[in-house]
């Protein structure tokens, strides 16, 4: 089960465009090609969603089409944003971070990698001139120290091709059981609370997702490749353990141990 992406519904098990929500997916690109701030774009576009919520916007490929979704924007101006946010980020300089960050994009792994712990994006770091992932916040909000593990990306890309080349595809394709969503009451104004709970809606692509992943699997490449990686993941989740959670695209999960990294 997915979320349906900002700018689309589902009519008879089909996605179609949302007349008001695609328009404003295109000016909130236009916008943002234009030189205007993320959340400004938003706001223009009259979108009223976090800067966060903005971002992924951004950073989805779905907005360009695929067998699925049909295309909001062409991929030209999909690619011009991805351009214009590394230019962005490139401008802003470090951050806070004593270790220097790597810019989205340099790895497939950016993005991808969650602490399953305490919900925080993995990051990459360099450390002793060394290139290694860990959580992004070392404090939880009780004020707890987050005590995940770092991991070096060629241990992340070692357990990704056990993983892929020992699973059972019988059990990849089993369909996941049904439960029927509870959507809480979050406002009173009855507008906002729709829009919310349009956002939680789920749409069952279960078997689109599941063909997809079975045709990929046919050709699996005889070493890391973050391309093939990228088809058939939708994100890692890590535990503090030292367990990675391999979540697919038609949201199977597979786990695989990983070897921490030891200071020398």
């Amino acid at each position: 089960m997915a979320h349906i992406p900002y700018g689309y519904r589902i009519e008879k098990g089909k996605a179609v465009l949302d007349e008001i929500r695609s328009a404003q997916i295109k000016i909130f690109y236009e916008e943002y090609l234009s030189g205007t701030g993320l959340v400004l774009s938003g706001q223009k576009a009259g979108m009223t969603q976090w800067q966060a919520t903005l971002g992924r916007i951004i950073d989805n490929k779905v907005y360009m089409g695929d067998d699925f979704y049909p295309a909001i924007v062409s991929e030209e101006i999909w690619n011009k944003a991805q351009l214009e946010r590394k230019r962005r980020v490139k401008a802003f300089g470090r951050d806070k971070n004593s270790f220097r960050k790597y810019d989205a994009g340099s790895s497939p792994f950016w993005g991808m990698i969650f602490c399953s712990e305490c919900g925080n994006e993995y990051k990459r770091y360099l450390y002793k001139e060394n290139e290694l992932w860990n959580c992004s916040k070392y404090t939880l909000k009780d004020g707890k120290r987050c005590i995940s593990k770092r991991f070096e990306e060629s241990v992340l890309e070692d357990a990704f091709m056990r993983m892929v080349s020992e699973i059972n595809t019988s059990e990849l394709a089993s369909p996941l059981p049904k439960s029927k969503a509870t959507i809480e009451k979050k406002y009173d104004d009855p507008f906002r609370q729709a829009e919310y709970a349009y956002s939680k809606t789920e749409v069952d692509d279960f078997d689109y997702q599941t063909e997809k992943l079975l045709t990929a699997l046919q050709d699996i490449p005889p070493e890391f490749s973050g391309d093939f990686m990228l088809k058939i993941l939708g994100r890692i989740e890590v535990d503090h353990g030292g367990t990675a959670t391999f979540v697919f695209i038609n949201d199977k999960r597979f786990r695989e141990e990983l070897i921490p990294y030891a200071k020398p």
